[in-house]
């Protein structure tokens, strides 16, 4: 009985959420397959985003979805990134974005990789530089096999 009078109105305050409403579009034709999206700590409002492959650029678009400036990554060539978000590093009080090329839609790769670079300041559409910090490659986890146990 406890249960069901702290759900019904958990369930209830679920029923009141409306429908999403659209706030902006991406209409920058570099942007045709973006992948990844994480919110800017340095530009309050302004988001993050990549693409899914081609040059090792990351947007800043703000929230009606228009670009603001992008940074051009040196010494990084994708394969196929699939996520992006902004965190911690190594200096206090720096936000950092992390690029996840970890894609593999045809299951050959041996590895995925994760880049770091403080938050790169836009070079208004023409290409600040992020400082690209590369870890060593993950190595994939084969799909799992089911172990037969036997009792002796």
């Amino acid at each position: 009985m406890r249960l069901s009078a702290i759900l019904w109105p958990a369930v209830l305050l679920g029923v009141t959420v409306g429908p999403p409403k659209p706030i902006g579009e991406l209409l920058d034709p570099r942007l045709n397959e973006s992948s990844g999206l994480a919110a800017s700590r340095r530009y309050p409002g302004s988001f993050w985003t990549i693409n899914d492959e081609g040059p090792p650029v990351v947007y800043l678009i703000g929230a009606d979805g228009k670009t603001e400036g992008r940074a051009r990554l040196d010494g990084v060539k994708y394969f196929d990134t699939e996520a992006l978000a902004l965190g911690p590093g190594t200096q206090a009080g720096e936000a950092y974005l992390y690029v996840g090329d970890i894609g593999d839609n045809d299951r050959i790769r041996p590895t995925v990789r994760v880049y770091r670079l403080p938050e790169p300041a836009p070079g208004g559409g023409g290409g600040g530089k992020g400082k690209i910090r590369g870890g060593p490659p993950f190595k994939k986890k084969k799909k799992r096999q089911r172990k037969r146990v036997k009792d002796v």
